[in-house]
């Protein structure tokens, strides 16, 4: 199958010393993108846990075929619903600077947006830095 959106051509334009995402690696801010919805923007650490929560693994810039899509999305929901809940991880750890966390499930949901709409529009979902 050959793909030739905006979204994978912009992917593919990145070296690929940028693709690796080795401990102490990790991008600052990792933008989604599909042709079914406007980009989304994450900070690294939540987008790469989010990636890894869909199957799929944490190499930026990535992608997710149309035909992989709805599977994505069904792994992340299923990971989202399993996800301790903020208000758990801070309980335990009342003396914590981060007393406002706001939980994963919430940062996702723009994400999840975008997902459901590439499953839709049965459109590909991209990732870069």
């Amino acid at each position: 199958m050959l793909i030739d959106t905006k979204a994978h051509r912009q992917a593919l334009q990145y070296p690929s010393d940028l693709s690796s995402t080795k401990e102490g690696n990790t991008p600052m801010l990792v933008t989604f993108s599909s042709d079914a919805h406007a980009d989304i923007t994450l900070f690294g650490t939540e987008a790469l846990q989010l990636i890894r929560m869909m199957g799929r693994t944490d190499t930026v810039p990535g992608a997710v075929l149309a035909d992989d899509v709805p599977a994505a999305l069904a792994r992340l929901k299923q990971a989202l619903k399993n996800a301790p809940a903020a208000a758990d991880e801070t309980a335990d750890n009342e003396d914590d600077d981060e007393e406002d966390k706001v939980p994963l499930a919430t940062r996702a949901f723009a994400l999840l947006q975008l997902l459901q709409a590439a499953v839709d529009h049965k459109a590909d979902v991209m990732w870069r830095h």
